[in-house]
C-alpha cells in the first residue's frame, strides 16, 4: 500500500515567487488496482506522480510505502521500489 499523508510541495525561486503545486494531499493506493489521475493543466498531477515515484521529495507530509516513510529509503531501496511497486511511461 502507498499512502500520501498531508503531502504538500512548494517550488520556490525566492520568498516572493513560491508556487504551491500540492497542498495537504491525502490518498491511499491499495496493493493492486488501476488508478487514473485527472485534472486541468497545472493542477499538480505530474508533481504528485514524481513524488509517488520517488523522483521528487515533498515539502511537507509523508509518503508511506508498506508502513515506511519513503524519505528513509536508501538510493538502492528507491531503485527496488521503482522496479517493483511503481512504473512510469514518460511522454517525451
Amino acid at each position: 500500500m502507498i499512502e500520501l499523508r498531508n503531502v504538500s510541495k512548494t517550488y520556490s525561486k525566492g520568498k516572493e515567487d513560491e508556487v504551491k503545486a500540492l497542498k495537504n494531499v491525502n490518498l491511499t493506493f491499495n496493493e493492486s488496482g488501476l488508478y487514473f489521475i485527472t485534472g486541468k493543466s497545472g493542477s499538480g498531477k505530474s508533481t504528485m506522480l514524481n513524488i509517488l515515484g520517488g523522483l521528487d521529495s515533498v515539502s511537507d507530509g509523508q509518503v508511506i510505502v508498506d508502513g515506511e516513510s519513503l524519505d528513509t529509503f536508501s538510493l538502492n531501496r528507491l531503485d527496488e521500489y521503482r522496479k517493483n511497486k511503481v512504473g512510469f511511461i514518460f511522454q517525451n
